[in-house]
């Protein structure tokens, strides 16, 4: 890549990437690399010499406010050279017209509102922030809409532990080495690229945590996520052997705790409890199902279904169909127990104290599992402090399932302690 139309004069890197891009790469750069850049001007020069008519590029970021942040005043400066641009700002879009009646359109979108792509065509995008993206976005939502017009799609992140992109990357290395010409996949460390002096990288190590320095510019992904809430819970499991294979006993039945999020996301935990032993032995999380089909598919596990614990929302009656999701639960023959509503902070450390003794299938569960180290607290970019509250992405779904579970299990304890005499002497004396 040389100086090219919009004015952007990549650095030798940037040049040396935009020649390795395939049609679906995975790059991981460390921070201030300038990758933003980097695939803003690609969409460009690809929009510019793309032989189908009003070509379309989307850049997603996790959410659209973030962004909005780090990429709109850069689209926006990069494409004002052109003769005729056509910028929208309510819809951070903008179009470079190549004719009168064709135009490459570059906008932005947010993986939080996945439905903003409808009836989106792409010839290329570029998912930014890789690392907290979800995992479930890519196939059902934005690779068909690359399918007809044989569009890009380019994965950009940093390291955040072993997240769906690190996994993204591994896979796609293995397609690159077996000699698949359509695959890409790399990791650009600060030590390598030369983009940052060495003096500049000394203070830098010097000022910050070795984890924080790590894993922002040499990209370790072994190291501890900032801001983590169960991430040392999950280490501590892993080096006690109890993230492990974790077999069905078919005499015991499944129970599950779900999230039931908005738009149909639900994130499921299948769970036995064999004496006082706690085991996790199954995962699933899909988006866009209602619960006839969430049924429909649960149904084809070879397991003994018992209790199905429901957030306290689950109880309300919804007014489209003027049932409660509980009411339809039971109309598919399952057995729901609503859990009482949970402060997030005693479910939080009702997920601490479950993750300190139980047993987690480590394959069945492996979604499940890189939400609960990945999940941490929302960070003020304003105040520089982490806030009390979780921050809400991909991670979301799976711990608010995980917390139902806990403070479910919570609560069946303490019915279990109960005197009962004292409740029939109590019944009877108020008969």
């Amino acid at each position: 890549m040389k100086k090219i139309s919009s004015g952007f004069i990549p650095r030798p890197i940037q040049t040396e990437v935009a020649k390795k891009l395939r049609r679906f790469s995975a790059v991981a750069m460390h921070r201030r690399a300038g990758k933003s850049l980097l695939f803003i001007n690609y969409a460009i020069e690809h929009g510019l010499a793309c032989k189908f008519p009003n070509p379309q590029y989307g850049f997603i970021s996790p959410l659209l406010s973030q962004g909005k942040r780090n990429l709109w005043d850069a689209t926006k400066r990069y494409t004002s050279c052109f003769p005729y641009v056509e910028v929208n700002e309510s819809e951070l879009r903008v179009d470079i017209y190549r004719t009168d009646n064709d135009r490459v359109r570059l906008q932005l979108f947010g993986s939080d509102n996945p439905h903003s792509l409808a009836g989106y065509y792409m010839d290329g995008c570029d998912l930014d922030e890789g690392q907290d993206m979800d995992a479930s976005l890519f196939g059902p939502i934005i690779r068909p809409l690359l399918s007809d017009r044989h569009g890009y799609a380019h994965w950009w992140g940093t390291a955040r532990g072993r997240s769906f992109f690190w996994k993204l990357q591994q896979r796609y290395k293995e397609k690159m080495l077996a000699g698949d010409p359509d695959y890409f996949s790399a990791a650009y460390k600060a030590s390598e690229t030369g983009i940052i002096s060495q003096k500049e990288l000394d203070g830098a190590r010097a000022d910050m945590l070795p984890d924080e320095y790590n894993a922002e510019f040499e990209l370790n992904v072994d190291t501890p996520i900032k801001g983590s809430y169960f991430g040392d819970w999950v280490v501590k499991a892993q080096a006690e052997g109890r993230i492990t294979s974790v077999p069905y006993d078919p005499r015991i039945p499944v129970d599950m705790a779900l999230d039931l999020g908005m738009d149909d996301a639900m994130a499921t935990w299948f769970f036995q409890q064999v004496g006082r032993e706690l085991r996790l032995i199954d995962y699933d999380e899909c988006n866009g199902e209602g619960i006839p089909e969430w049924s429909q598919r649960i149904r084809l596990r070879p397991y003994n279904f018992g209790e199905v614990l429901l957030p306290h929302d689950a109880a309300v009656r919804e007014l489209g169909t003027g049932k409660s999701r509980e009411e339809i639960f039971r109309l598919q023959r399952f057995h729901p127990r609503i859990v009482s509503r949970q402060n997030v902070a005693d479910g939080i450390q009702a997920v601490r104290t479950m993750l300190g003794s139980c047993w987690i299938d480590a394959v069945k569960c492996e979604k499940g599992l890189d939400a609960l180290k990945s999940y941490q607290r929302l960070w003020d970019d304003k105040e520089k402090v982490f806030r009390s509250t979780p921050k809400h992405d991909w991670t979301s779904h799976g711990c608010d399932a995980a917390r139902t579970l806990a403070m479910g299990l919570k609560e069946r304890r303490d019915e279990a302690s109960y005197p009962v005499e004292a409740i029939s002497d109590y019944d009877m004396m108020n008969y």
